[in-house]
C-alpha cells in the first residue's frame, strides 16, 4: 500500500503484534503513535503492535493516544532494550508483562522497572 510501512511482525502466545521501530534523535510524537495506531487498526481486529522508540513518546504523547479510544498496542523504549539485552528480563516475560498491563489498565508506556518489580511478584 503506498504511504504504509511496518517494519516487521512476530506472534507470541498465538497472537501477532506488528512492530515500528523509530530510530529518531527526539521522542516520538503523539502524530506518530496516532499513525501507527491506524496501521494496526487497519489489520484485522485481533492484532496489536509494538512501538519501537529508541528515545521514548513524547510528554503527554501516551495520554493523548489512549484517550477517546482503546490502545492496540504498547511502546518499547531504548532503555527496555538495553535493560533487556543486558538479560535483567526474557522478551517473552517482557512482552506478556507489556500486554497485560496493556490489557489491564490501558497503559502503553511503563517504566522497566515497574514490569520487573510485577514479573518478580508472579514467581513468588
Amino acid at each position: 500500500m503506498i504511504g504504509e510501512q511496518i517494519d516487521g511482525s512476530f506472534e507470541l502466545d498465538h497472537e501477532v503484534y506488528l512492530l515500528e521501530a523509530k530510530w529518531q534523535q527526539e521522542p516520538s510524537p503523539a502524530a506518530d503513535l496516532y499513525v501507527f495506531r491506524e496501521k494496526v487498526e487497519g489489520k484485522s481486529k485481533f492484532t496489536r503492535g509494538v512501538f519501537l522508540s529508541v528515545n521514548g513518546v513524547s510528554r503527554g504523547a501516551s495520554d493523548a493516544i489512549t484517550r477517546g479510544k482503546q490502545p492496540n498496542f504498547f511502546v518499547i523504549d531504548g532503555y527496555d532494550v538495553m535493560m533487556l539485552l543486558e538479560d535483567n528480563m526474557e522478551l517473552p516475560t517482557f512482552l506478556r508483562e507489556r500486554q497485560r498491563l496493556l490489557a489491564d489498565e490501558g497503559r502503553v508506556c511503563v517504566p522497566f522497572g515497574e514490569l520487573l518489580k510485577r514479573a518478580e511478584g508472579r514467581t513468588c
